[in-house]
């Protein structure tokens, strides 16, 4: 599906309106109430539906360590993992929408202090 754009484009076009669909309907509790919805969806900044949020977060990491990872852990080919790399906008055009950028180079503890600081930084806008 990666390789053909026509079938990306049809595909796309029966998900994504599912998808914000089950996301509306399943926040709807939540809404006017103190609780934290997140939510992981890759395209949401491409879809515009990061638009939906208060706050975007984007995780980035470059393209080799996303290969040698996705390799890894799910066995994936090199070509597929490249193939849905290009499907996304680029980390750059991700970067400048959101409101915090978590770098995910390191270790996973370094990944999991600064998830920490953001919950942090997040709770204080909560109280502020």
């Amino acid at each position: 599906m990666f390789a053909d754009p026509a079938a990306r484009r049809d595909l796309e076009a029966i998900v994504h309106p599912e998808v914000r669909r089950l996301f509306a309907e399943g926040s709807e509790a939540y809404r006017g109430t103190d609780r934290v919805v997140v939510f992981s969806a890759p395209l949401l900044v491409e879809t515009g539906m990061h638009t939906a949020f208060d706050v975007l977060v984007v995780v980035s990491a470059t393209t080799a360590t996303q290969v040698e990872r996705l390799m890894r852990g799910r066995g994936m080919s090199e070509a597929a993992i490249l193939a849905r790399i290009d499907a996304q906008a680029p980390l750059e055009d991700k970067a400048e929408v959101a409101d915090f950028l978590v770098d995910n180079e390191g270790t996973l503890d370094e990944l999991e202090q600064q998830i920490d600081r953001l919950w942090s930084d997040l709770s204080a806008r909560v109280v502020a």
